[in-house]
Protein backbone atom coordinates (compact mmCIF):
# COMPACT_ATOMS: atom_id res chain seq x y z
CA UNK A 1 0.00 0.00 0.00
CA UNK A 2 0.98 3.40 -0.45
CA UNK A 3 1.33 6.43 1.23
CA UNK A 4 2.38 7.94 4.03
CA UNK A 5 2.57 7.44 8.23
CA UNK A 6 2.45 10.32 10.43
CA UNK A 7 2.67 10.05 14.25
CA UNK A 8 1.14 12.69 16.74
CA UNK A 9 2.42 12.67 20.40
CA UNK A 10 0.78 15.38 22.41
CA UNK A 11 2.99 15.24 25.36
CA UNK A 12 6.15 15.14 23.89
CA UNK A 13 5.88 15.63 19.72
CA UNK A 14 6.57 18.86 18.27
CA UNK A 15 5.05 20.58 16.12
CA UNK A 16 7.92 21.56 13.92
CA UNK A 17 9.37 18.18 13.47
CA UNK A 18 8.40 16.06 10.59
CA UNK A 19 5.64 13.99 11.42
CA UNK A 20 7.10 11.06 9.44
CA UNK A 21 8.56 9.04 12.37
CA UNK A 22 7.72 8.22 16.00
CA UNK A 23 10.91 9.84 17.14
CA UNK A 24 9.85 12.82 15.41
CA UNK A 25 6.45 13.19 15.99
CA UNK A 26 4.09 15.90 16.15
CA UNK A 27 2.14 17.65 19.40
CA UNK A 28 -0.96 19.23 18.29
CA UNK A 29 -4.39 17.96 16.41
CA UNK A 30 -4.34 21.16 14.96
CA UNK A 31 -1.06 19.95 13.15
CA UNK A 32 -2.18 16.75 12.55
CA UNK A 33 -5.83 18.24 11.04
CA UNK A 34 -4.14 18.60 7.54
CA UNK A 35 -4.71 16.89 3.98
CA UNK A 36 -3.88 13.31 3.28
CA UNK A 37 -3.49 11.06 0.32
CA UNK A 38 -5.08 8.02 -0.39
CA UNK A 39 -3.10 5.37 1.27
CA UNK A 40 -1.87 7.94 4.88
CA UNK A 41 -1.79 6.56 8.05
CA UNK A 42 -1.91 9.04 11.11
CA UNK A 43 -0.77 7.38 14.62
CA UNK A 44 -1.70 9.08 18.12
CA UNK A 45 0.76 8.03 21.07
CA UNK A 46 -1.54 5.51 23.28
CA UNK A 47 -1.30 6.61 27.28
CA UNK A 48 -1.65 10.41 25.39
CA UNK A 49 -4.18 13.40 25.60
CA UNK A 50 -4.42 15.30 22.88
CA UNK A 51 -6.88 18.45 23.40
CA UNK A 52 -8.93 20.01 20.49
CA UNK A 53 -10.28 18.57 17.57
CA UNK A 54 -8.91 16.44 15.17
CA UNK A 55 -10.73 17.27 11.80
CA UNK A 56 -8.47 16.01 8.75
CA UNK A 57 -9.41 16.39 5.38
CA UNK A 58 -8.55 14.52 1.96
CA UNK A 59 -10.00 11.26 1.12
CA UNK A 60 -9.01 7.70 0.57
CA UNK A 61 -10.63 4.80 -1.21
CA UNK A 62 -11.67 1.27 -0.11
CA UNK A 63 -8.58 -0.15 -2.06
CA UNK A 64 -5.97 2.61 -0.64
CA UNK A 65 -7.89 4.42 3.04
CA UNK A 66 -6.75 6.59 4.98
CA UNK A 67 -6.38 5.62 8.59
CA UNK A 68 -6.38 6.63 12.11
CA UNK A 69 -5.18 4.30 14.55
CA UNK A 70 -2.82 4.06 17.95
CA UNK A 71 0.92 3.46 18.44
CA UNK A 72 2.79 2.36 21.14
CA UNK A 73 1.93 0.55 24.45
CA UNK A 74 -0.55 1.65 27.11
CA UNK A 75 -4.09 2.91 26.71
CA UNK A 76 -5.98 4.34 23.56
CA UNK A 77 -4.82 7.47 23.06
CA UNK A 78 -7.75 9.95 24.74
CA UNK A 79 -8.91 13.41 22.31
CA UNK A 80 -10.75 15.88 24.53
CA UNK A 81 -12.65 18.13 22.18
CA UNK A 82 -13.42 20.58 25.06
CA UNK A 83 -17.31 21.43 23.84
CA UNK A 84 -16.22 21.68 20.14
CA UNK A 85 -19.05 20.74 17.80
CA UNK A 86 -16.88 17.62 17.81
CA UNK A 87 -13.82 16.16 19.09
CA UNK A 88 -13.26 14.13 15.37
CA UNK A 89 -14.91 16.01 12.88
CA UNK A 90 -14.54 14.34 9.36
CA UNK A 91 -16.70 16.69 6.57
CA UNK A 92 -17.08 16.10 3.21
CA UNK A 93 -14.56 13.43 3.05
CA UNK A 94 -14.28 9.26 2.00
CA UNK A 95 -12.13 6.37 2.58
CA UNK A 96 -11.20 6.53 6.23
CA UNK A 97 -10.98 4.24 9.08
CA UNK A 98 -10.49 4.83 12.59
CA UNK A 99 -9.59 2.82 15.09
CA UNK A 100 -8.48 2.27 18.84
CA UNK A 101 -9.62 5.96 19.70
CA UNK A 102 -10.72 7.28 23.11
CA UNK A 103 -12.84 9.98 23.21
CA UNK A 104 -14.55 12.44 24.96
CA UNK A 105 -15.93 15.92 24.54
CA UNK A 106 -17.22 17.61 27.68
CA UNK A 107 -17.74 21.52 27.48
CA UNK A 108 -19.63 24.17 29.50
CA UNK A 109 -23.16 22.95 30.01
CA UNK A 110 -25.78 24.33 26.77
CA UNK A 111 -28.49 23.64 25.40
CA UNK A 112 -28.12 25.15 21.95
CA UNK A 113 -24.20 23.92 20.98
CA UNK A 114 -24.83 20.64 19.04
CA UNK A 115 -21.94 18.39 20.08
CA UNK A 116 -20.65 14.75 18.89
CA UNK A 117 -17.73 12.71 19.73
CA UNK A 118 -17.11 11.47 16.61
CA UNK A 119 -19.33 13.21 13.83
CA UNK A 120 -19.15 12.06 9.95
CA UNK A 121 -20.92 14.49 7.82
CA UNK A 122 -21.70 15.31 4.57
CA UNK A 123 -23.23 18.31 3.31
CA UNK A 124 -23.90 18.41 -0.73
CA UNK A 125 -21.52 16.11 -1.34
CA UNK A 126 -23.09 12.81 -3.35
CA UNK A 127 -22.09 9.83 -2.66
CA UNK A 128 -19.36 9.49 0.07
CA UNK A 129 -17.95 5.85 0.18
CA UNK A 130 -16.06 3.24 2.83
CA UNK A 131 -16.09 4.13 6.03
CA UNK A 132 -14.95 2.22 9.10
CA UNK A 133 -14.96 2.66 12.71
CA UNK A 134 -13.63 -0.29 15.24
CA UNK A 135 -12.50 -0.14 18.77
CA UNK A 136 -13.47 3.39 19.25
CA UNK A 137 -14.93 4.23 23.11
CA UNK A 138 -16.93 7.55 22.51
CA UNK A 139 -18.01 8.78 26.93
CA UNK A 140 -18.49 11.96 28.39
CA UNK A 141 -20.35 13.97 25.62
CA UNK A 142 -22.72 16.42 27.33
CA UNK A 143 -24.52 17.90 24.37
CA UNK A 144 -28.06 19.41 24.32
CA UNK A 145 -31.32 17.27 23.19
CA UNK A 146 -31.46 17.34 19.60
CA UNK A 147 -32.55 14.78 17.51
CA UNK A 148 -32.96 15.70 14.13
CA UNK A 149 -31.75 17.20 11.97
CA UNK A 150 -27.81 16.91 12.86
CA UNK A 151 -28.24 15.31 15.75
CA UNK A 152 -25.59 15.26 19.61
CA UNK A 153 -24.10 12.42 20.51
CA UNK A 154 -21.48 9.41 20.55
CA UNK A 155 -20.85 7.95 17.04
CA UNK A 156 -23.16 10.27 14.50
CA UNK A 157 -23.16 9.64 10.99
CA UNK A 158 -25.34 12.68 9.20
CA UNK A 159 -26.12 13.70 5.77
CA UNK A 160 -26.62 17.54 5.75
CA UNK A 161 -27.55 19.67 2.78
CA UNK A 162 -30.10 20.44 0.60
CA UNK A 163 -28.92 21.15 -3.41
CA UNK A 164 -27.06 18.04 -4.01
CA UNK A 165 -28.42 14.64 -3.29
CA UNK A 166 -26.46 13.20 -1.00
CA UNK A 167 -26.00 9.62 0.93
CA UNK A 168 -23.26 7.41 2.81
CA UNK A 169 -22.29 4.21 0.87
CA UNK A 170 -20.63 1.44 3.18
CA UNK A 171 -20.60 2.17 6.77
CA UNK A 172 -19.00 0.05 9.20
CA UNK A 173 -19.28 0.60 13.12
CA UNK A 174 -17.83 -2.44 14.89
CA UNK A 175 -16.66 -3.04 18.60
CA UNK A 176 -16.95 0.10 20.01
CA UNK A 177 -18.42 1.55 23.18
CA UNK A 178 -20.69 4.71 23.70
CA UNK A 179 -20.96 5.95 27.46
CA UNK A 180 -22.80 8.57 28.82
CA UNK A 181 -23.46 10.68 25.82
CA UNK A 182 -26.67 12.91 24.91
CA UNK A 183 -28.43 12.66 22.92
CA UNK A 184 -27.97 9.59 20.78
CA UNK A 185 -25.81 6.98 21.22
CA UNK A 186 -24.85 5.66 17.22
CA UNK A 187 -26.93 6.83 14.74
CA UNK A 188 -27.84 8.19 11.66
CA UNK A 189 -29.38 11.30 10.11
CA UNK A 190 -29.99 12.86 6.55
CA UNK A 191 -31.44 15.43 5.26
CA UNK A 192 -32.98 13.59 2.14
CA UNK A 193 -35.72 11.86 3.33
CA UNK A 194 -38.69 12.60 1.41
CA UNK A 195 -40.97 9.50 -0.35
CA UNK A 196 -44.38 8.61 -0.86
CA UNK A 197 -43.55 6.82 3.13
CA UNK A 198 -42.61 9.94 4.37
CA UNK A 199 -44.06 12.55 2.58
CA UNK A 200 -43.50 15.62 5.24
CA UNK A 201 -40.17 14.44 5.00
CA UNK A 202 -36.46 16.67 4.44
CA UNK A 203 -35.44 17.45 0.98
CA UNK A 204 -36.56 16.47 -2.54
CA UNK A 205 -35.91 12.93 -2.60
CA UNK A 206 -35.09 10.09 -0.75
CA UNK A 207 -31.38 9.25 -0.66
CA UNK A 208 -31.10 6.15 1.73
CA UNK A 209 -27.68 5.20 2.97
CA UNK A 210 -26.00 1.72 1.71
CA UNK A 211 -24.09 -0.91 3.09
CA UNK A 212 -24.17 0.10 6.35
CA UNK A 213 -23.49 -2.17 9.74
CA UNK A 214 -23.60 -1.74 13.20
CA UNK A 215 -22.26 -4.46 15.02
CA UNK A 216 -20.91 -5.68 18.23
CA UNK A 217 -21.05 -2.24 20.15
CA UNK A 218 -22.07 -1.49 23.47
CA UNK A 219 -23.87 1.55 24.45
CA UNK A 220 -24.38 3.10 28.15
CA UNK A 221 -26.44 5.80 29.93
CA UNK A 222 -27.44 7.71 26.90
CA UNK A 223 -29.71 10.79 27.19
CA UNK A 224 -32.00 9.57 24.03
CA UNK A 225 -31.79 6.73 21.66
CA UNK A 226 -29.35 3.83 21.56
CA UNK A 227 -29.17 2.80 18.37
CA UNK A 228 -31.20 4.73 15.91
CA UNK A 229 -31.06 4.24 12.02
CA UNK A 230 -32.84 6.65 9.55
CA UNK A 231 -33.04 6.65 5.78
CA UNK A 232 -31.22 3.67 4.87
CA UNK A 233 -31.37 0.61 3.14
CA UNK A 234 -30.56 -2.78 3.86
CA UNK A 235 -28.86 -2.25 7.05
CA UNK A 236 -27.36 -4.66 9.22
CA UNK A 237 -27.65 -3.83 13.01
CA UNK A 238 -26.88 -6.86 15.00
CA UNK A 239 -24.98 -8.23 18.29
CA UNK A 240 -25.19 -5.10 20.05
CA UNK A 241 -25.92 -4.30 23.71
CA UNK A 242 -27.74 -1.24 24.37
CA UNK A 243 -27.85 -0.77 28.83
CA UNK A 244 -29.98 2.84 29.84
CA UNK A 245 -31.17 4.91 27.10
CA UNK A 246 -33.48 7.56 26.96
CA UNK A 247 -32.11 9.09 30.51
CA UNK A 248 -32.29 12.46 30.15
CA UNK A 249 -34.31 13.40 26.83
CA UNK A 250 -37.41 15.02 26.82
CA UNK A 251 -38.74 13.48 23.40
CA UNK A 252 -39.26 10.54 21.72
CA UNK A 253 -36.89 7.53 22.07
CA UNK A 254 -36.11 4.12 22.12
CA UNK A 255 -33.21 1.15 22.24
CA UNK A 256 -32.70 0.05 18.80
CA UNK A 257 -34.76 1.32 16.04
CA UNK A 258 -35.10 2.66 12.77
CA UNK A 259 -36.97 5.41 10.70
CA UNK A 260 -37.86 5.92 7.14
CA UNK A 261 -35.56 2.90 6.42
CA UNK A 262 -36.21 -0.01 4.36
CA UNK A 263 -34.73 -3.95 4.57
CA UNK A 264 -33.18 -2.90 7.78
CA UNK A 265 -32.38 -6.54 9.99
CA UNK A 266 -31.93 -6.46 13.52
CA UNK A 267 -30.98 -9.56 15.14
CA UNK A 268 -28.94 -10.71 18.34
CA UNK A 269 -29.03 -7.38 19.96
CA UNK A 270 -29.77 -6.91 23.23
CA UNK A 271 -31.94 -3.82 25.17
CA UNK A 272 -32.36 -2.96 28.65
CA UNK A 273 -33.11 -0.18 31.23
CA UNK A 274 -34.86 2.33 29.22
CA UNK A 275 -36.72 5.32 30.91
CA UNK A 276 -39.20 8.08 30.02
CA UNK A 277 -42.94 8.19 29.03
CA UNK A 278 -42.62 8.73 24.95
CA UNK A 279 -41.78 5.68 23.12
CA UNK A 280 -38.94 3.96 25.52
CA UNK A 281 -39.45 0.36 24.36
CA UNK A 282 -36.64 -1.45 23.57
CA UNK A 283 -37.32 -2.01 19.93
CA UNK A 284 -39.29 -0.17 17.64
CA UNK A 285 -40.77 -0.40 14.05
CA UNK A 286 -42.09 2.71 13.48
CA UNK A 287 -42.80 5.40 10.22
CA UNK A 288 -41.70 5.63 6.56
CA UNK A 289 -40.93 1.79 6.87
CA UNK A 290 -40.44 -1.20 4.73
CA UNK A 291 -39.70 -4.97 5.60
CA UNK A 292 -37.84 -4.56 8.17
CA UNK A 293 -36.70 -7.74 10.35
CA UNK A 294 -36.26 -8.29 14.19
CA UNK A 295 -35.80 -11.35 15.30
CA UNK A 296 -33.64 -13.12 17.75
CA UNK A 297 -32.92 -10.24 19.96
Amino acid sequence: MSGTTYYVDCLRGSDRASGTDSGAAWRTLTKASRAYEPGDRLLLRRGRTCTGVLAPTGSGTAAEPISVDAYGKGAKPHIEGGGARAAVFLLNVEGWELRNLDISNTGALTTTDRRAGLLVRLTDHGVGSHYVVDGVDVHDVNGPDFKDPDPSGGILFSVTGSAVPTRFDGVRIEDSTVRHTDRTGIGTSSSWGRRAEHPNGPGTSWEAITGLRIRRNKVYDVGGDGIVVQTAKGALVEHNYVNGFNMRSSGYNAGTWAWNSDGVLCQYNEVTHGHGTLDSMAYDIDGGNNRNVYQYN
